[in-house]
C-alpha cells in the first residue's frame, strides 16, 4: 500500500462517493492509508456518502487518530459524524478537537457537517478558545456551527459563508440564529443560504443585507409571496454582482425577466441573475443584465447541470 501510495508531494486530495460501505462507522482503509502517505497535503475534501437505511456514518474522531496532516483547507461533509458534547467537552481532547487546536491556525477554509441529533433546548456551546482559527476566511456548514464560530475573534474577517439552515432540528428559530451570527460575518464577500424549506421573508432579508453591506454575491430563497420591489429595495446602495435566487414566481417553472429587471433597477452592480427553481429540473437558467441607455436587455443561458 505504501507504494501505491506514494504521494509525498501531494498537495491536494478530494474523494467524493454517493454509496460508499462503512465497517463500524470506519472509512475504507485504502482511503486512510491515501492520507497518511501524503503528509504535505494542505487541502483535504471528503465527501463521503452512504448507503443502508438509515444512512450509517463514518467518525471523524475515528479517522484524526489515525492521520498526522496540517491542512489549510479542511471538509468534513455528508455522511461524516462528530460527536458534539464530546467535542464541547474541553476538559478531555477528542482526537478531533485535538488536531483542530493543534493546527488551527493554518486553516483558511473548513466545512463541518450537520450534527446527528435533534437537540431538545439548543445545541452545546463549542467551548473554543475566542482566538481559534485566525486565518478562516471561507465556512461551510449548518447554521449550529455558523452560530457557534460566529463568537470568534476571526468572525469579522470571514469572507465567504455557505450555511444549511435545516439541520440539525431544534426548537430555537434557525432565522435567528442566522442573523444573529450575520452580525459578526460584517466582512462577507460571498453569502450562500441552502435553505431547505425555510424562505426568508423581507424583514428578515433587509437584516441580512444591513449586516453585508459587502456582498458580491448571495445565494437564497424569499418567501413567494415577496415581490421584486420589495427585494430590490434592500439591495439598494449594495456593491452585489451576482444573485441566486426563486425567482420562477407562484409555481411557475418560468423564470420572470421582469423580475429580474426590477432588480437591476434598484441594485446598479448587478450583472447576473440566476433561477434556483431551475436547478430543480437539471437545468442552470442565468440571466447576464446588460444597461443600455434605452433601458435594460437581458442575455439569457441554459445549460444542463
Amino acid at each position: 500500500m505504501s507504494t501505491l501510495f506514494g504521494f509525498k508531494g501531494l498537495l491536494r486530495l478530494e474523494i467524493s462517493t454517493q454509496m460508499m460501505s462503512l465497517y463500524n462507522g470506519e472509512i475504507p482503509g485504502s482511503m486512510v492509508d491515501m492520507i497518511r502517505a501524503s503528509p504535505n497535503l494542505l487541502a483535504l475534501d471528503l465527501s463521503l456518502d452512504t448507503y443502508g437505511d438509515p444512512h450509517p456514518k463514518w467518525d471523524i474522531d475515528t479517522l484524526f487518530r489515525s492521520i498526522d496532516i496540517a491542512p489549510t483547507t479542511l471538509k468534513l461533509r455528508k455522511a461524516a459524524d462528530l460527536d458534539i458534547h464530546a467535542f464541547s467537552d474541553h476538559t478531555k481532547l477528542t482526537p478531533f478537537r485535538s488536531f483542530l487546536l493543534s493546527h488551527h491556525q493554518g486553516i483558511t477554509s473548513l466545512a463541518l457537517p450537520a450534527p446527528q441529533e435533534d437537540f431538545a433546548h439548543g445545541p452545546p456551546s463549542l467551548n473554543l478558545p475566542p482566538d481559534t482559527l485566525p486565518m478562516l476566511r471561507e465556512l461551510e456548514g449548518t447554521i449550529y456551527w455558523c452560530f457557534q464560530l460566529s463568537k470568534l475573534h476571526v468572525a469579522s474577517k470571514l469572507e465567504s459563508l455557505t450555511v444549511l439552515l435545516e439541520r440539525p432540528l431544534f426548537q430555537d428559530d434557525k432565522r435567528g440564529m442566522l442573523l444573529e451570527a450575520l452580525q459578526a460575518f460584517s466582512s462577507l464577500k460571498a453569502l450562500n443560504i441552502i435553505h431547505g424549506e425555510t424562505f426568508l421573508l423581507c424583514d428578515q432579508f433587509k437584516i441580512i443585507m444591513n449586516n453585508a453591506r459587502h456582498l458580491e454575491s448571495l445565494t437564497c430563497a424569499f418567501a413567494r409571496h415577496e415581490t421584486a420591489d420589495t427585494i430590490g429595495s434592500q439591495l439598494l446602495g449594495l456593491n452585489l454582482r451576482a444573485l441566486a435566487a426563486n425567482i420562477s414566481r407562484y409555481g411557475s417553472n418560468v423564470p420572470s425577466e421582469e423580475f429580474v429587471r426590477t432588480l437591476a433597477k434598484y441594485c446598479l452592480s448587478l450583472v447576473t441573475v440566476e433561477d434556483l427553481d431551475h436547478r430543480d429540473y437539471g437545468m442552470r437558467w442565468v440571466a447576464t443584465i446588460i444597461r443600455k441607455e434605452s433601458g435594460i436587455d437581458l442575455e439569457v443561458s441554459h445549460t444542463r447541470i
